[in-house]
């Protein structure tokens, strides 16, 4: 028991994750992102119940898309 208590005790401790939404929802038909946070329907969908670990990856992965789009407008 003290080590769930532990565990317990440590994921409380974690900041939470802010959500990235903009107020924005409107989807990129050719990406399927969300254009104001970047987001899948999947992953807008899901945030609510996804672990703080999975929406720190989705961050993650919103910072790379935003880096790609950007280097494809100026780079190409």
């Amino acid at each position: 028991m003290r080590v769930l208590a532990e565990a317990s005790l440590s994921q409380a401790r974690r900041p939470a994750a802010p959500s990235p939404c903009k107020a924005v929802c409107v989807l990129n038909a050719e990406t399927g992102f969300c254009l104001g946070c970047y987001r899948t329907v999947e992953e807008i969908g899901g945030w609510m119940m996804m672990t703080p670990e999975r929406k720190l990856q989705v961050l993650d992965d919103i910072a790379a898309r935003r880096a790609a789009e950007e280097g494809g407008a100026t780079g190409g």
